[in-house]
């Protein structure tokens, strides 16, 4: 059974090994965490050349070898192809967290997906004017957080002058009024 924890990149060593679409991705996400980035790859996105050019992390365009994860302490495959079991066998004698791009199932870590949410505050106006919704924040969190395991929908409608919200979760549903 997965146990959910989080991990702080920050100032860390992270190996990214590929250089598509998926790599790009997770770039971005762990540039945001403040991974110390190194991506090996022959070829990558136009992204990936654009932010080791700009120096926000180390590209060596070849293919990867074992020593690679010398000093890792995170270590994503992204390259859906055989290098990425070569990668996950190797992390798992390094001891090193291993995202595996499409295969969850056999890497020792993984990654849910992360999403921006605008968090709205609604309020009652006096009197027969309608109900006036305002952002008060902008929240990120991992999209599992609300439920286990699970996605979750929310969606705010005004039904002349009520704010009606429906919360969908499997197992679980309500409605306020």
């Amino acid at each position: 059974m997965p146990l959910p924890i989080t991990l702080r990149p920050e100032g860390r060593r992270v190996l990214v090994v590929g250089g598509g679409n998926v790599a790009t991705r997770r770039v971005h996400v762990l540039l945001a965490a403040g991974a110390d980035l190194t991506v090996v790859s022959p070829t990558a996105s136009a992204r990936i050349v654009e932010l080791a050019n700009e120096g926000h992390l180390a590209w060596h365009r070849r293919g990867y070898e074992s020593h690679d994860l010398d000093g890792a302490w995170l270590v994503q495959t992204a390259t859906d192809s055989p290098v990425d079991d070569l990668v996950a066998a190797d992390a798992e004698r390094a001891r090193v967290w291993c995202l595996k791009g499409g295969d969850p199932e056999h890497a020792t870590a993984w990654m849910p997906a992360v999403a921006a949410v605008d968090v709205k505050a609604s309020t009652m106006m006096p009197s027969k004017e309608r109900c006036r919704t305002t952002n008060v924040a902008t929240v990120r969190r991992p999209a599992m957080t609300a439920c286990t395991a699970a996605t979750v929908a929310v969606s705010s409608v005004n039904f002349h002058g009520r704010s009606r919200r429906r919360h969908s979760c499997p197992g679980r549903s309500r409605e306020r009024q």
